[in-house]
């Protein structure tokens, strides 16, 4: 047996009887069946489930590895089935696997905790192949700048960063000359998990958040023109892709950290496919608040001219959808 401080950890040894949970070290349960010799001892569990950031199950990882695990790769997760519930509720990031009905899963994190990256290494990557729900989270990342690219995997209100954020999704964008363009924002109270956003923040609060209940998905949902990533990325394939610089503005990038966002802008589409040579090199973002659904709205100045929602110029329209006409949304039946 070994000691800590005035509690006994016991991480081996054979003993005449069963060793109370209480005194086994960190990781390590009490045997209740006798050996061969009619002894008893204490042993580790192995997890078959560790993921540390990508879709790679890590081998031969036990319970008493598990605080090693998460100093190395802050946001691992560690998928067990409910025979380990109790020692899953004293630790961060395990996640519970119970069973639900003749062949329903339900997964359960009792403590979780989002590291924000404090260095570019895939150290801090986040990926878990199921969704769950977290009983307690936490997660905190300061801000530097007014415009802030994110993506998070947890439902994130604007009211919980300052009472001056915008949750920011794209609308539009159009391209304003050979080397210019401007994006259309549409500023929300609300964001759902994995989705990418840019959040505006006048007072660069940061986000310090706790929650409860709160569904945690594995993945970004990266079907519209802001890309989002849980896992530090050096490139995007395929696309024109921008991230904020230090002024708020969007600069092209492909590069992209843990949590964060980049926008995907197909500048010769936004020219009618007239083959534009490069990228534009100016790039304005223009927010569009107060609106909700498909009321009309006012964008800003120089919005002439038909638009998809994506920001494909069009000649007239043709089929019903939503379009941006002369800097209005309209909803042609």
């Amino acid at each position: 047996p070994a000691a800590t401080e005035s509690r006994i950890a016991v991480s081996g040894g054979q003993f005449s009887s069963v060793v109370k949970e209480e005194y086994c070290a960190e990781g390590y349960f009490p045997v209740t069946t006798v050996d061969e010799n009619g002894l008893y001892t204490v042993t580790t569990v192995t997890i078959n489930g560790v993921y540390a950031g990508n879709s790679s199950v890590m081998d031969d990882v036990t319970t008493a590895d598990w605080a090693g695990i998460l100093e190395e790769y802050p946001n691992a997760i560690a998928i067990v089935d409910a025979a380990l519930a109790d020692w899953a509720e004293t630790q961060t990031n395990v996640v519970v696997e119970y069973s639900v009905g003749k062949n329903g899963k339900y997964y359960e994190c009792p403590n979780f905790v989002l590291t924000d990256p404090t260095a570019l290494s895939n150290a801090y990557d986040f990926y878990s192949p199921v969704s769950f729900t977290a009983v307690t989270g936490y997660y905190s990342r300061s801000f530097r700048y007014e415009n802030n690219s994110c993506c998070v995997p947890f439902a994130l209100s604007a009211s919980e960063i300052s009472g001056s954020a915008k949750i920011l999704t794209f609308a539009y964008y159009q391209m304003d000359g050979d080397d210019a363009a401007s994006v259309y924002l549409n500023a929300n109270e609300g964001i759902n998990a994995g989705i990418p956003c840019i959040i505006n923040d006048p007072s660069k609060s940061g986000i310090n958040v706790t929650f409860n209940n709160t569904e945690i998905v594995g993945a970004p949902d990266n079907s519209g023109n802001l890309k989002g990533t849980f896992a530090f990325t050096y490139d995007f394939s395929g696309g024109n892709y921008y991230s904020i610089s230090n002024t708020g503005s969007l600069v092209a990038s492909n590069a992209v950290g843990q949590f964060r966002s980049v926008m995907s802008l197909n500048y010769d589409e936004a020219l009618g496919g007239n083959g534009a040579s490069h990228a534009p090199s100016n790039i304005k973002m223009v927010i569009i608040d107060g609106t909700t659904g498909i009321n009309d709205i006012t964008v800003g100045a120089g919005a002439k001219g038909i638009y998809t929602i994506s920001g494909i110029k069009l000649d007239k329209i043709t089929d019903p959808g939503i379009y941006i006409v002369d800097g209005k949304k309209i909803f042609v039946k």
